[in-house]
C-alpha cells in the first residue's frame, strides 16, 4: 500500500493516478423486476437483498481540521477553462471516459486525443447529462447498445473508440426500477436525437433492425452490475482537473473534504452512503463522550435522502474534539452486526471548547425501541460492506474499545478436510464458536498508543459480523490519511487497510482527496453478496428414465451468474426411486419431498444425500484436471474442432481487417499492469483456462489453481438429461448454463465425461460467469431441451457406424436465438451439421430459442419412396412478454419453421411476411409443435401449435405442393382480460368418443319425433393446458385446460371454397362444456348423466379452468387408455420469504376421463379437498409425466415377460395400471422425439 500512497508524493498534478468510480456500484444491480421463471428457485425479493453497495463514511471532525490550507480553485461549470498546451485542448464536442478493468489500473484521460470518448450528443442518459452541467463529472453504470452475434445487447462499453466509434449510450440511473421495497424509480425515456424515447432494453433489435429502448415499463432486461461503472468527463473539467489556468484559495481541511465528499456523493448516484462523526471524546472515561457516532443510516440515495446526507455534510459539522478512530470504528461493528449501541448516544457538551453535544444528532430511525441497531444488511444474503475511514491525524482518547474488541464472538461453519460443510443428522449446517484473534498494534515509540483497530478491522473483514441472518456478512475497511497532519498515522493507516482486506491512500489536497475516494470505491469488488440458503429449492427434479435407470438433473439456485448443477443417477425398484443398496432415495420432510438424506445416488462415492455439489457427475469433476477434458467448438459444419485458443482467435478474426477481438469478447482488451505493460494476453490464457474448468481464482483456497472448479459443470435449468442407448454404452447428453453442452458414459457405477461442446457464440459468457457478481442477472447458455432422432436401419437395437444414425437437435431457450444440429452416431467423434440464429437468411423472425425441435417425415422431404427427417420448430419466445400486464402483440417469433433435419434448410415455413405461407398470428411461439400423421403412412401432414397469446393453430399438409398448406386459428382463448398463453406443445389423441346425439326418426304416423341414440364419433382431440411460464408465480391471470374436439379429420386445404370451409373463426370458452366442477362425477342418476351427455355431445370439447390462485399447466399432457394426465402448479397463497427459502406451492397431477372428465386416478390419496380428481405430488413445477415400461420377470425364462408401465410425474413412481399387450383401442398419442 505504500506503493500507492508514493504515487500520490511523487507525481505531478498532471499525471495524478486517477481511478473511475466505478467497481463500487459494480454490485449496485438495476432492481427491474421482468417476469423470469428462476422466481421458483429465488424469489425477486431474495435476488433483490444485498444488490446494492454499502458504505459507511466515518469522517474526522476533531479539531485539527479546523486548520487552515490553500488549494486549487473549485470548478466552475460557468467559467471557461482554455486549454494552455495542445496535448489538454479537450473537445468540448466530446465526453471522454475512464473505466476499471481486472487490474483497477485505469487513468483519467490525459490527451484530447484519447481513444475514450465519444460524440456527447449520442448521450442518451439524462442522469448524467443534469449531473454533468454542473459538477463535471459522472459515474455510473454506462452501457454501449452492440451486437453479440446478430443479437442487439447493451454491454460494457468499448475501449479505445474514436470519437464516432460509438453509436448508442444509456444509463442504469434512466431505468425504470422497482426495488425489493417495491419503490419506483421511473427513470427517464428521455434519449439522444434519431432514437425513439424508451427504456434500454435486451434482444428486441438484431444488426438489420437495431431495436436499443422500448417504451413500456419494466421492460427493462440489461445487466447493469455485471460490468465495469464507468466515470464521464467533460472537456471543461478536464482541462480544469490538469490544472490550467486555476487560481488558489484558503479554506480549512474541514472544507476541503466536505467539497470532496459531497462531490462524489452528488455524482455517484447508485450507491448507498452512510455517515458517521467523531464525539467530543474528552477522554477514556465512562463520561467522556467517547467514540462516534451514526447521524444517518446507510440508505439508498433517493432524491430524499442525498438532500438529507449533503444536507448534514454542508451545513451540521463543525471541528472540535479528539481523534478516536478505534472507537469510531468499533461503533460501526456494532451497527453492521445489528448489536446494542454503545458509543452512539454518549456525546457531551464541552463548554470550554465551546462544543454543544450531538450536533448534527445521531439517527435514531436506525435503533430499535431495545437499544440494538437495525442492520444495514439484508437477510438472505452473504454481504460485504465496506468502511471509508477518514482522518488528518494520530487517535488520541481511542482505548474505551479495547476490552470489548477483545471481547468480540462469531461462529464460523464447520467443514472438513476436503472443505465441504458438515451437516447434522436432521441436514442443517454445523457451525462453531470463534473468539476474537488478534492484538494491539504498535504503532509508534509509545506502547500507551498501541490500537486495535487492525485487528477490529481483520476481525470484520474475515470473520461473520452479524450471526443473526443468514449466509456471511463481513466489513472491509479502507483508510485515508488526508494532509499532513496524518502522517504520523501513516503505518497504523496502512496497517489497518490491509488487515481490513481494503486500500491505503493519502491525499493533500481535495483534488487528490476526491480521487482517493473515487480510487477506493473503484477498488472495491463486484460480488459482494451471494444467495446464503445453498439447499433452498436445490432439485427441479428434471429427470430422463432409461430402463431401470432414472436420471436427475438438479441445481442450486444462486444470486449471480452461475449456480451448481450436478447429474445423478437413481433406479426404479417395486415402485420407488431408490439410491445404492437399493435404498429409498425420497424421503418427506417438513412437509417437502427431498432426496433422502442418507442415500447414495449410483456414480457417487459417498453417501451424497441431497447436497447438490457432492456425488453425480461432481464428483467425477473433481477427481479429474482441466486438461484431462475432451472440449469442443464449432469450426464449421463437419467434425467439432478442439476449444483453444489459436481456433479461438481464428474464429474472432474479421476476414476485411485482419482484427482479432477474442480479448474484446472475454472482456480483458487493453490490459495493462500497474507499471503501463499489456497484460491482455495472459488474460485472456487465464479465462480460457478458467472456462475449461481449472480454479485460476482459487476458490477452494488450496493454494492450487490449475485444479478443477467445484462448479465447472454449470446447471441444467431447463435443460433435461437426453439418455441415447447405443446397444453397447449408454450416453447421456445435457446442456448447462456454462455454455457447454456434455455427453457423459454411464458405466453402470461409474460415469465420465465423454466432451463438451462449447459453442464459440457464449465466448462473451466467461467473464460474467467468471466474476458471478452476486448483482449481476442469470447467465444463460444451452437451456433447450434436447431431441434425438435414431435411425437404427438394421433393428439390431445398435447405433452402427456407417448404415446407422444418431442425430440431436437443441436450441437455447433464455441462451439465444441459435439452434444445432450434431451428428453423434459416433458418440465420441461429434460433428455439427448445422447451425441457424435469427441473422441467418430466412430465420429473422427468431426469438428466443424455446420451442423443442420435433422430429418427423414429410411429402415434402421425399425422393421416390425414400422419407428423409424433417424438423418442426417454433418461432420462438419474444421477451416482450416477460413484461407486467395483459399481452401485447409481439414482433419476435411468429412463426412455424419445417426444416431438413440433416441440413437445417427451409422446406417450408408460415411466417408474417416472406414466408412460404402467410401466418397471421400476432404472438410469439414457444412450445413445441404438435405433430398428426392422419392417415397412418408414417408421414406427418397436420401440425397443432399454441402460441403465447392463448391461441391454437392448425396447419395441413395434405400432399407434397406447399401451395395446398393451409394455417387457421382453430381456437382462442386469450385476449381482453384472459391472458391466456401457451407455452407447451398440444397432445393429440385420435379417438372414438362414444356420445349421445339427438336425431329425427319417423314416429309411425306420416311425422317426425326426436329421439337420442349413441353414436361413436370420430375426432382429433386436442389436449392443451394454458400458463405463463416465464411468470411462474403470477397471480394475475385465470388458466385452464382444455380437450378440444377437432371434427375435421381429414386432412386437407382449407380455404374459403373448401368443403368444409376455412372456419371463419375459431373455438372458444364458450364452444366447449365446463367440466370444472366434475359434472358427471357429481351426476347422481342414469337420466342425469344421459341430459348431461346429450348437452356435451353439442359441444366442441370440455375445459377445466384452475381454481387455486395463480395455478398454471406445467407441461404437455398425457394420454394413456383413455385417461388424460395434467401436471399444474400453484404458488405459495402467501409470498412472504421464511428463513431466505422461496414459498413453496404445490405440484398437482390431474388424471381425468379423456370423454367424461371424470376421476381416474384411482391409485391415489393425496387428493386435493374439493376435487379427488387432483392428486399433489409435491412442491414443486412438475415436468411432463413419464410413461416407462419395465419388463416383470414371471421366473419363467422360456417366456417373454410381460411389460408392465407406470408414469414418474416429478419425484413420485405412480401405478396407472397400463401393460404392454394386443387390445384394440381408440386412442392415438405422438411418441415423444
Amino acid at each position: 500500500m505504500l506503493g500507492i500512497e508514493e504515487m500520490y508524493e511523487d507525481y505531478k498534478m498532471n499525471n495524478f493516478l486517477a481511478k473511475s468510480l466505478l467497481a463500487l456500484m459494480l454490485a449496485t444491480a438495476s432492481d427491474i423486476t421482468l417476469s423470469e421463471d428462476i422466481d421458483l428457485y429465488i424469489s425477486d425479493v431474495v435476488r433483490q437483498a444485498g444488490k446494492s453497495t454499502k458504505v459507511l463514511i466515518i469522517f474526522d471532525t476533531s479539531g485539527s481540521m479546523g486548520d487552515v490550507h490553500t488549494v486549487s480553485a473549485k470548478f466552475d461549470p460557468e467559467l471557461t477553462y482554455p486549454a494552455t498546451d495542445s496535448a489538454h485542448a479537450y473537445l468540448d464536442r466530446a465526453l471522454y471516459f475512464n473505466k476499471g478493468g481486472i487490474d483497477n489500473n485505469t487513468t483519467i484521460p490525459s490527451h484530447h486525443n484519447d481513444a475514450r470518448r465519444f460524440d456527447a450528443v449520442i448521450n442518451s442518459c439524462k442522469k448524467s447529462i443534469d449531473i454533468l452541467a454542473v459538477e463535471g463529472y459522472y459515474t455510473g453504470h454506462i452501457r454501449e447498445y452492440t451486437y453479440k452475434g446478430h443479437k442487439g445487447t447493451w454491454g460494457e462499453i468499448r475501449d479505445n473508440n474514436s470519437l464516432s466509434g460509438i453509436e448508442i449510450i444509456d444509463c442504469e440511473d434512466d431505468a425504470y426500477i422497482i426495488d425489493s421495497e417495491g419503490v419506483v424509480d421511473l427513470g427517464s425515456t428521455y434519449n439522444a436525437e434519431g432514437l425513439l424515447p424508451g427504456y434500454p432494453v435486451n434482444d428486441l433489435g438484431t444488426k438489420k433492425s437495431p431495436i436499443s429502448h422500448n417504451p413500456l415499463k419494466t421492460t427493462t432486461n440489461v445487466d447493469w452490475a455485471s460490468a465495469s461503472y464507468v466515470t464521464l468527463y467533460t472537456a471543461k473539467y478536464l482541462r480544469w482537473y490538469h490544472g490550467q489556468t486555476v487560481g488558489n484559495l484558503t479554506e480549512t481541511l474541514m472544507d476541503t473534504a466536505i467539497t470532496s465528499i459531497s462531490g462524489v456523493i452528488k455524482t455517484t448516484p447508485s450507491v448507498d452512503f452512510g455517515l458517521e462523526l467523531f464525539n467530543f471524546n474528552a477522554g477514556d472515561g465512562s463520561a467522556s463522550g467517547n467514540g462516534g457516532r451514526i447521524v444517518l443510516g446507510i440508505q439508498k440515495m433517493t432524491t430524499s435522502n442525498k438532500a438529507d446526507l449533503l444536507n448534514i455534510i454542508n451545513n451540521q459539522i463543525t471541528p472540535n474534539g479528539a481523534t478516536p478512530l478505534c472507537e469510531s470504528v468499533y461503533e460501526a461493528s456494532q451497527y453492521f452486526a445489528g448489536a446494542g449501541v454503545e458509543f452512539g448516544d454518549d456525546d457531551i457538551n464541552y463548554p470550554s471548547y465551546n462544543y454543544h453535544k450531538n450536533i448534527p444528532p445521531p439517527d435514531t430511525d436506525i435503533v430499535k425501541s431495545n437499544g440494538d441497531y437495525l442492520s444495514p444488511f439484508n437477510n438472505c444474503a452473504s454481504s460485504i460492506a465496506h468502511i471509508i475511514l477518514i482522518t488528518d491525524g494520530v487517535p488520541t482518547n481511542d482505548h474505551r474499545a479495547d476490552s470489548k474488541i477483545t471481547a468480540l464472538k462469531t461462529k464460523v461453519l464447520r467443514v472438513d478436510s476436503n472443505g465441504t460443510p458438515v451437516y447434522d443428522a436432521n441436514g442443517q449446517p454445523i457451525y462453531d464458536d470463534k473468539n476474537f484473534i488478534g492484538s494491539s498494534y504498535h504503532w509508534n515509540n509509545y506502547s500507551k498508543d498501541d490500537s486495535y483497530l487492525p485487528a477490529l478491522a481483520g476481525w470484520m473483514s474475515e470473520y461473520d459480523i452479524n450471526t443473526n441472518l443468514d449466509g456471511k456478512q463481513t466489513v472491509v475497511t479502507h483508510t485515508i490519511g488526508f494532509s499532513g497532519g496524518a502522517d504520523a498515522a501513516r503505518s497504523l493507516l496502512v496497517e489497518t487497510a490491509r488487515q481490513g482486506k481494503g486500500e491505503y491512500f493519502h491525499a493533500d489536497s481535495g483534488l487528490q482527496l476526491t480521487q482517493a475516494l473515487i480510487s477506493i470505491l473503484n477498488r472495491l469488488p463486484q460480488s459482494n453478496d451471494r444467495l446464503a440458503s445453498a439447499s433452498v429449492a436445490a432439485n427441479s427434479f428434471d429427470r430422463t428414465q432409461t430402463l431401470d435407470s432414472v436420471y436427475y438433473a438438479m441445481f442450486e439456485p444462486q444470486t449471480g451468474a452461475r449456480w451448481q448443477g450436478n447429474l445423478k443417477k437413481y433406479k426404479v425398484k417395486d415402485g420407488k426411486i431408490t439410491g445404492v443398496g437399493g435404498t429409498e432415495a425420497i424421503c418427506e420432510v417438513n412437509d417437502r419431498n427431498t432426496f433422502c438424506q442418507n442415500a447414495q445416488s449410483f456414480w457417487s462415492p459417498q453417501v451424497d444425500g441431497d447436497i447438490v455439489g457432492k456425488g453425480g457427475v461432481v464428483a467425477w469433476f473433481n477427481s479429474q484436471k482441466p486438461s484431462d477434458r475432451t472440449l469442443y467448438m464449432d469450426g464449421g459444419v463437419g467434425s467439432l474442432i478442439t476449444f483453444d485458443r489459436t481456433n479461438l482467435e481464428a474464429a474472432f478474426t474479421d476476414a476485411d481487417t485482419g482484427v482479432v477481438s477474442l480479448a474484446a469478447m472475454l472482456g480483458v482488451a487493453d490490459l495493462v499492469d500497474s507499471n503501463g505493460d499489456s497484460i491482455e494476453s495472459a488474460a485472456v490464457d487465464e479465462m480460457l483456462a478458467w472456462a475449461t474448468g481449472a480454479d485460476v481464482d482459487d476458490e477452494n483456497n488450496d493454494n492450487e489453481f490449475d485444479d478443477m472448479r467445484a462448479d465447472v459443470f454449470g446447471d441444467p435449468l431447463h435443460s433435461k438429461p437426453l439418455v441415447v442407448n447405443y446397444g453397447t454404452s449408454i450416453r447421456i447428453v445435457i446442456g448447462t448454463n456454462s455454455g457447454a453442452l456434455h455427453m457423459f458414459k454411464d458405466s453402470g457405477a461409474t460415469v465420465e465425461e465423454s466432451w463438451a461442446f462449447m459453442p464459440k457464440e457464449f465466448i462473451h459468457n466467461i467473464k460474467p460467469l467468471r466474476d458471478n457478481y452476486a448483482s449481476s442477472n442469470k447467465v444463460y447458455g444451452i437451456d433447450g431441451e434436447i431431441t434425438l432422432h435414431l435411425y437404427d436401419k438394421n433393428g439390431n437395437g445398435k447405433i452402427d457406424s456407417g448404415t446407422d444414425k444418431a442425430w440431436i437437435f437443441f436450441g437455447l431457450r433464455r441462451g439465444g436465438s441459435s439452434y444445432y444440429a450434431l451428428d453423434i452416431t459416433t458418440p465420441d467423434a461429434p460433428k455439427l451439421m448445422w447451425h441457424i440464429d435469427s441473422g441467418t437468411d430466412g430465420f429473422e423472425e427468431l426469438g428466443q430459442s424455446w420451442s423443442q425441435p420435433k422430429v418427423g417425415y414429410s411429402a415434402l422431404n421425399t425422393s421416390g419412396d425414400t422419407a428423409s427427417p424433417v424438423l418442426f420448430i417454433g418461432g420462438g419466445y419474444d421477451v416482450n412478454k416477460d413484461s407486467d400486464g395483459l399481452a401485447t402483440s409481439d414482433t419476435k417469433g411468429r412463426a412455424i419453421y419445417m426444416l431438413d433435419a440433416e441440413t437445417g434448410n427451409i422446406l417450408w415455413s408460415a411466417l408474417p411476411q416472406n414466408g412460404t405461407t402467410v401466418f397471421p398470428g400476432s404472438h410469439s411461439i414457444a412450445s413445441a409443435i404438435g405433430l398428426l400423421d392422419s392417415t397412418g403412412n408414417g408421414l406427418v401432414d397436420r401440425l397443432y401449435i399454441g402460441d403465447t397469446g392463448g391461441s391454437i393453430w392448425r396447419v395441413d399438409m395434405p400432399d407434397d405442393e406447399t401451395k395446398h398448406i393451409s394455417v387457421f386459428e382453430l381456437a382462442t382463448f386469450g385476449g381482453g382480460d384472459d391472458d391466456q398463453r401457451f407455452f407447451y406443445e398440444p397432445t393429440i389423441v385420435r379417438a372414438l368418443i362414444s356420445e349421445i346425439i339427438e336425431t329425427e326418426v319417423s314416429d309411425g304416423q306420416g311425422g317426425k319425433k326426436t329421439i337420442t341414440v349413441h353414436q361413436e364419433i370420430p375426432y382429433d382431440a386436442v389436449l392443451i393446458g394454458s400458463g405463463d411460464r416465464s411468470d411462474p408465480l403470477g397471480t394475475d391471470t385465470s388458466d385452464t385446460l382444455y380437450m378440444i374436439k377437432d371434427s375435421n379429420i381429414i386432412t386437407q386445404t382449407f380455404s374459403d371454397s373448401s368443403t368444409p370451409p376455412v372456419p371463419t373463426a375459431g373455438f372458444t370458452k364458450d364452444d366447449l362444456y365446463p367440466y370444472t366442477y366434475d359434472p358427471f362425477g357429481n351426476a347422481s342418476t342414469p337420466q342425469a348423466k344421459a341430459d348431461l351427455q346429450l348437452l356435451v355431445s353439442k359441444k366442441s370439447g370440455w375445459y377445466i379452468d384452475l381454481l387455486q390462485s395463480g395455478e398454471k399447466a406445467t407441461a404437455a399432457g398425457l394420454v394413456i387408455n383413455g385417461i388424460a394426465y395434467f401436471t399444474t402448479y400453484t404458488p405459495a397463497p402467501d409470498g412472504t420469504i421464511i428463513d431466505c427459502k422461496p414459498p413453496e406451492g404445490s405440484g398437482w397431477l390431474y388424471a381425468v376421463d379423456l370423454a367424461l372428465g371424470i376421476r381416474k386416478n384411482l391409485y391415489l390419496q393425496d387428493v386435493r379437498d374439493d376435487d379427488n380428481r387432483v392428486y399433489k405430488i409435491n412442491n414443486d413445477w412438475l415436468g411432463a409425466p413419464t410413461l416407462i415400461v419395465i419388463p416383470e420377470s414371471d421366473g419363467d425364462p422360456t417366456t417373454v415377460d410381460k411389460a408392465k408401465g407406470d408414469i414418474i410425474v416429478g419425484d413420485e413412481v405412480i401405478n396407472v395400471g397400463f401393460s404392454l399387450g394386443t387390445t384394440r383401442t381408440y386412442l392415438y398419442s405422438t411418441e415423444n422425439q
